[in-house]
């Protein structure tokens, strides 16, 4: 079985009608931790990882967040003692570009159109 990071910007761009609403961001990432049990790991970051969740927490958005960068989760996967095969990052993809380790496959799923910026600077990055 697969191990997956899942990863959730919950930097203040992130919030809203997109994540709050039925059938929204947040209803979603609930549903695909329980939907992948005990093969991801879940973790929530703005500039920091803020938290961790397990498959039986209820997602929800923190109340303060700041802006976003995704070398805490980078950082967070060459110190973890799990290897993970693949790295989910969801953001908006309102962050400072950063070097992926090539190690792993990593996919983008946006919560933005614009992704032209991530898969001219990522080319072997899946960008959804």
């Amino acid at each position: 079985m697969k191990k997956v990071l899942i990863a959730v910007d919950v930097s203040g761009s992130m919030g809203g009608p997109v994540a709050d609403g039925p059938g929204g961001l947040t209803e979603r990432i609930t549903n695909l931790l329980r939907a992948l049990h005990k093969s991801a790991t879940c973790v929530l970051f703005d500039h920091l990882i803020v938290s961790t969740l397990s498959p039986k927490d209820t997602f929800k958005f923190p109340d303060a967040r700041g802006g976003t960068d995704i070398q805490c989760v980078i950082d967070y996967i060459k110190k973890s003692k799990k290897t993970f095969d693949d790295v989910y990052i969801i953001t908006d993809g309102m962050f400072p570009i950063a070097k992926l380790p090539n190690k792993r496959k990593y996919h983008f799923i946006l919560t933005m159109k614009d992704c032209a910026r991530l898969r001219d600077y990522y080319p072997n990055v899946t960008v959804f």
